[in-house]
C-alpha cells in the first residue's frame, strides 16, 4: 500500500522566513551594524533552504508485507527501530533506523488528505511486524 505523504515544509514557514529577513534588511539598512549583517545572511539562508525544500518532492512510502520502501530504499522489519507519530490535525511521522535514537530527516513526513487511512495501514503494519509505534510530543531527528 502507497502512503500519500504531503511536503515536510508548508507555504507558512517560508512566508515567516521571508518576513524576518525582509525586517532584518529594513534594520540594518537603519542602523547598519555587524549582527545585523549576520541576522540578515542567517535569515535568508533559512528562507532560501525552505524556498527549494518547498518544491522538492516528497518522501514515496510504499509498506509491503515483510518490508518498508521509503524513497526507493528498502527498510525491512527488523532494521526499523521504531515509528514516532505527533500531532493530530497535522500528522508528523518519523521512521528510526535500529539502534538509533534519531530520526534522519529523510525519514520524517507528513500523510496527506488520507491522513487516517494510512495512519491506520502504518499501524497494522508496524503491529503486523513487531515495530514499535511511539506518540512524541516532539520528535527528534538528525539532520
Amino acid at each position: 500500500m502507497t502512503l500519500e505523504v504531503r511536503n515536510r515544509v508548508r507555504l507558512l514557514e517560508v512566508f515567516c522566513f521571508g518576513l524576518l529577513s525582509i525586517a532584518c534588511a529594513a534594520d540594518l539598512y537603519m542602523h547598519p551594524r555587524l549582527w545585523a549583517w549576520f541576522s540578515l545572511a542567517f535569515f535568508v539562508g533559512i528562507f532560501v533552504y525552505y524556498l527549494i525544500a518547498l518544491f522538492r518532492k516528497p518522501p514515496a512510502v510504499v509498506l509491503h508485507d515483510d518490508y518498508l520502501e521509503l524513497n526507493g530504499k528498502r527498510w525491512s522489519a527488523e532494521e526499523v527501530g521504531s515509528i514516532y507519530i505527533r500531532g493530530y490535525f497535522t500528522t508528523y511521522i518519523a521512521i528510526v533506523p535500529e539502534g538509533r535514537r534519531l530520526a534522519p530527516i529523510g525519514h520524517c513526513f507528513r500523510l496527506g488528505t488520507q491522513d487516517l487511512r494510512d495512519m491506520k495501514a502504518l499501524r497494522v503494519w508496524a503491529e503486523r511486524n513487531a515495530v514499535r509505534v511511539e506518540t512524541k510530543k516532539r520528535i527528534k531527528t538528525l539532520i
